[in-house]
């Protein structure tokens, strides 16, 4: 277990702007707002909370997504996704640590960086038996990440090992025809 590296940014700044897109970022002209640089125009797209800040991680199953070098620098012009699954029984048996909830994660410049939904909401969709699935956005760079669980009290991430990436879509609506259900975020 260790601390994500030290942004840039010192940690009060980075906590600030968190509460400040988790309070704001759910309501009707706040959801405008983080849309307008990092939404989607996808109908499984679902604006996640995101935790970088004095999160702890347990980075197992990172897995490795080529850039799309087209991709606009902004994310909302991202239009490529990956297609992660793991095995539902690591997420249920990392789910048994108290306040568990469901949460991808990738990494940029070495800090951790934890989505979850904003409400007790289940984020994986089971694809297959035993296999559940989310699907992420890929901008310029290679994307690291990872499915797993996120324990807000402990600010603990526990990434799958079962990690991978089962497909490539190039083309954001043809997610929702090619894997209904699955959520991007």
């Amino acid at each position: 277990m260790s601390e994500t590296s030290r942004p840039a940014f010192s940690k009060g700044v980075l906590d600030l702007a968190e509460r400040f897109q988790r309070a704001v970022g759910h309501t009707e002209l706040g959801s405008k707002v983080v849309r307008a640089f990092t939404g989607s125009t996808s109908i499984a797209y679902r604006q996640l909370d995101w935790f970088s800040a004095g999160v702890t991680s347990e980075t197992r199953g990172v897995v490795v997504a080529p850039g799309d070098p087209p991709a606009g620098r902004l994310a909302r012009n991202w239009n490529t996704a990956v297609i992660m699954a793991c095995e539902l029984e690591e997420i249920k048996e990392y789910e048994q640590e108290p306040d568990a909830k469901e949460a991808v994660a990738y990494i940029s410049e070495d800090v951790v960086h934890v989505g979850t939904r904003p409400i007790d909401h289940y984020m994986f969709k089971q694809i297959e038996p035993g296999k559940a699935a989310m699907a992420m956005r890929v901008g310029r760079a290679p994307l690291q990440a990872m499915m797993g669980v996120y324990v807000p009290g402990e600010r603990h991430f526990i990434g799958a090992g079962s990690t991978e990436v089962i497909d490539r879509v190039p083309v954001l609506h043809d997610l929702t025809i090619n894997y209904p259900g699955v959520l991007l975020g």
